[in-house]
Parts: structure tokens; C-alpha cells; sequence
């Protein structure tokens, strides 16, 4: 019997699995990054939506409790947030014809942050 060809692997053979395990790790590594950015983006997005609600809940008392101050609509909230937030809040007047009762106003409040990132809601109120 002649053991002459059984000597093991080729260089060839080496060459190809360091390729296939380099290209399972590299794979593996990208997508564990986007997955983590990803995350990341999700929180940010998800702490934007709750100031917004901390800023609609704010109107909101501030409409109950101090009705002739927040009519004039110079009230702006002044709500706690993280340095990477930036949030305004705009009064819209509501037509006519829209409006039933005899002052709507819808209050606009935009959260932004990041680069040209941003969540707007709108809240109504009637009087």
C-alpha cells in the first residue's frame, strides 16, 4: 500500500477554511455592531417619546390648573430632559370651522436631537 498522497492537508485546503472561518467571524462582527446600533438608535428614539409625553402631560395640568395663563399661550413647559434633546413647543390656531367650541388651539411639540432626527406630536385643546 502506498501512503504517499495521505500526508495531510494541502495548502490549498488551509488557504480555503482560514477564508470560510474568516468570512463566519467578519459576518458575525457586522452584525452584532448594527444590532447594537440599532439598540442604541431605539432607546434614544424611545426616551424622545417619553419627554414628549412628559411635555403633553405638563399642557395638560397646565391647562387645568392655570387656564388664563396657558390661553394666552406664552406657556412653555419646563420639563427635565437629557442634554442630547431639544424640544419647542408651537400653539396652531384651529379655523372656524374646526372648532366647535370658542377657542381650539392645537399645541405642536417637537423633540429633536442627533443629526436632523426628530419626533413631533400634536396635542389639542378646546376651551
Amino acid at each position: 500500500m502506498n501512503k504517499k498522497n495521505e500526508f495531510g492537508q494541502s495548502i490549498l485546503e488551509v488557504v480555503f477554511s482560514i477564508g470560510v472561518i474568516a468570512l463566519v467571524v467578519t459576518s458575525s462582527v457586522i452584525l452584532i455592531v448594527n444590532s447594537v446600533g440599532l439598540k442604541n438608535k431605539n432607546l434614544t428614539r424611545k426616551k424622545a417619546s417619553d419627554l414628549a409625553v412628559l411635555i403633553v402631560e405638563d399642557l395638560v395640568s397646565e391647562e387645568r390648573n392655570n387656564k388664563d395663563e396657558f390661553w394666552d399661550l406664552n406657556y412653555n413647559p419646563n420639563v427635565e430632559k437629557e442634554d442630547i434633546f431639544d424640544y419647542s413647543v408651537v400653539y396652531n390656531g384651529v379655523s372656524d370651522e374646526e372648532c366647535t367650541v370658542s377657542t381650539c388651539i392645537n399645541a405642536v411639540i417637537t423633540v429633536d436631537w442627533g443629526d436632523d432626527e426628530s419626533l413631533e406630536v400634536t396635542r389639542f385643546f378646546s376651551r
